[in-house]
C-alpha cells in the first residue's frame, strides 16, 4: 500500500512498516522528512527540540539554527492529526501502542510550559493525547512528554494533565517527584539520563571505542531496574557513543529504548540482537 503525503513542502511516499518498539528517533526534526522518516521506518518514538521565540514555537538544534519555516505545528502537530484522522499507518500506534512525542524544552521551561500545552490543542481537541484528569489515566494515539527545561512543578499542577514529565533515571529511586508522590506513568512515562552520568566517565571514556566493560552493564541494569519498579515507567539513554557495541548492551541490558540518528541501522542491530 502506497501513500502520498504532503508536509515540509515535500512530496513524500510512505509505506506501512511494522513498529519498532525500542528505538527513539533522536533529534528526529534532522531526518530526511520529519516524523514520516521515521514511521515509514516503523519507528514510534520522535524527538523535537523547541525554541520559544516571539510566541512561535520553532524546531531546532541550537537557537542559532531557527529556521521560522519549520515550526512544531506544522512538522509535528498537524502531521500527526492527519495520520491518526485518515489512519493512514494503520496500527503501527494506536490507543493501545502509541506514539512517544517527546518534547524537549530548549528556552526556559516556565515561559515555554504554556504555549507548548496550548500548541497540542489540534491533538487535544480530537482526544488523541494520553491523559491524566482527577486521577484517571486514558491512553491514546499520542504520549507526550517534556524533557529538558521542562518544569516538573507545572507538569504536577496540571489537571488535566496531557504533557508528561522525563524523570531522571539516575536519581529517579531516590528523588520522588513531590512529598507524598511517587514516580509513575501518570507523571513520567518515562526516565533518561545521558550515558555519561549513568555509568560514569571511565565506562564511558571506554565505550567511545566500543569497550562495554562489565560494570558499564551492572550500572545499565541497576539504572533500568530502578525506573521498572514504578508503574509503566519506560528507560532510555542519550549521548551513547556511536557504537553498535554500547546500543547492544542497552538493547540487551533491557532498556525500553535505544537513542538513534540512523533508524534503519538500529532497527536492523535490535533485529539481530532481539529484545534483551
Amino acid at each position: 500500500m502506497i501513500t502520498l503525503f504532503w508536509t515540509s513542502s515535500l512530496l513524500f511516499m510512505s509505506s506501512l512498516a511494522a513498529p519498532i518498539q525500542k528505538v527513539h528517533s533522536h533529534n528526529d526534526y534532522l531526518q530526511a522528512v520529519p516524523l514520516f522518516t521515521a514511521l515509514d521506518t516503523g519507528v514510534i518514538s520522535v524527538e523535537a527540540d523547541l525554541w520559544l521565540e516571539n510566541g512561535n514555537l520553532f524546531v531546532a538544534h541550537t537557537e542559532g539554527e531557527i529556521d521560522t519555516s519549520k515550526t512544531f505545528d506544522s512538522l509535528y502537530v498537524q502531521p500527526l492529526v492527519k495520520v491518526i484522522d485518515e489512519q493512514t499507518y494503520g496500527d503501527l500506534f494506536t490507543k493501545d501502542n502509541p506514539l512517544q512525542l517527546l518534547i524537549d524544552f530548549k528556552s526556559d521551561g516556565d515561559d515555554s510550559f504554556d504555549p507548548i500545552v496550548a500548541a497540542l490543542g489540534s491533538l487535544r481537541s480530537k482526544g488523541y493525547l494520553t491523559t491524566v484528569k482527577d486521577g484517571v489515566y486514558t491512553q491514546s494515539f499520542v504520549t507526550a512528554v517534556g524533557t529538558g527545561n521542562t518544569p516538573l512543578d507545572k507538569v504536577l499542577a496540571s489537571n488535566p494533565r496531557d504533557l508528561f514529565f522525563d524523570a531522571d533515571i539516575t536519581s529517579i529511586a531516590s528523588n520522588p517527584p513531590a512529598a507524598g508522590l511517587t514516580w509513575s506513568k501518570e507523571i513520567a512515562p518515562l526516565a533518561s539520563a545521558d550515558f555519561q552520568d549513568a555509568v560514569g566517565f571511565f565506562n564511558w571514556l571506554a565505550a567511545q571505542i566500543g569497550v562495554v566493560t562489565n560494570d558499564t552493564n551492572t550500572q545499565l541494569k541497576k539504572h533500568i531496574a530502578n525506573a521498572h519498579q514504578f508503574d509503566g515507567v519506560k528507560s532510555r539513554f542519550y549521548g551513547t557513543p556511536n557504537q553498535d557495541s554500547v546500543n547492544i548492551a542497552i538493547i540487551k541490558d533491557g532498556s525500553d529504548w535505544i537513542n538513534a540518528d540512523n533508524l534503519q541501522h538500529a532497527k536492523d542491530l535490535i533485529a539481530q540482537n532481539g529484545s534483551g
